[in-house]
């Protein structure tokens, strides 16, 4: 098992985004699961063990290089690759492996560097569907209260807390590029204000951001996104 160190942190078009069942790794093309996957653990301040697939990450990103890394939220059923691309409609609905898959997969916004911890806002697009896959958990936000987002991608796992929530009619959350720290802090502030659940949480004065958006309605159906906005609380490298 692979051993990895702490280390401390101071401090689509979306409209196209809007999803319907899944099995991510079990498709009709046959990728078994068991193929791919080991489990990591990695141990943080508070000695809790994350337990994350990086080795079924890094192993399907050999065979599909759109993989750039894995979200998992604990508790849930989000635990899926994340696929970058030239756009943001592509995965819309296909799976990872190019294949059609009324789920689509988790997308992330094709302005954002592949190595996503250097990003200073990392956007995330996933169906609300019905069946409960893809995003569909974001439609309960308060199921986030106290829970740890992890983002793991170039060997690297960030773990985020969510400090906002809201509905949004507009696009004004798709913001991946920051002029100045002022303007981050602004857009994070901003996010905070317009939360409609108190996390307690604050995203500091330095952010890092994670940005998760789903349809608020699990057929599509008008511009509403639940947006959940995350900071991040550390990372943990081999």
């Amino acid at each position: 098992m692979k051993k990895y160190t702490l280390i401390s942190l101071i401090g689509f078009t979306a409209a196209a985004v809007c999803f319907t069942t899944s099995a991510v790794l079990n498709r009709q093309g046959g990728t078994n699961e068991e193929e791919y996957q080991y489990t990591v653990n990695i141990n943080n301040t508070s000695g809790k063990s994350y337990e994350i697939y990086g080795g079924m990450m890094e192993n399907l990103a050999n065979k599909y290089p759109d993989i750039c890394g894995w979200i998992n939220v604990e508790g849930t059923k989000i635990s899926y690759p994340l696929l970058l691309t030239t756009d943001n409609e592509y995965y819309v609905r296909k799976a990872y492996d190019g294949s059609y898959d009324k789920n689509g997969s988790i997308i992330v916004d094709y302005r954002l560097k592949s190595s996503l911890t250097e990003n200073r806002n990392i956007i995330l697009y996933g169906h609300n569907m019905a069946s409960g896959n893809m995003f569909a958990y974001l439609r309960n936000p308060e199921k986030f209260i106290n829970a740890d987002i992890e983002i793991y991608s170039n060997g690297k796992l960030a773990i985020y807390k969510p400090y906002a929530a809201y509905i949004e009619s507009g696009n004004g959350y798709i913001k991946t590029a920051f002029d100045n720290e002022e303007e981050l802090k602004k857009y994070a502030k901003d996010g905070k204000d317009k939360s409609i659940i108190d996390f307690g949480t604050a995203p500091g004065e330095n952010p890092s951001l994670l940005t998760l958006v789903t349809c608020e309605s699990s057929f599509g159906l008008g511009d509403k996104r639940i947006v959940i906005h995350a900071v991040l609380t550390e990372v943990v490298s081999e």
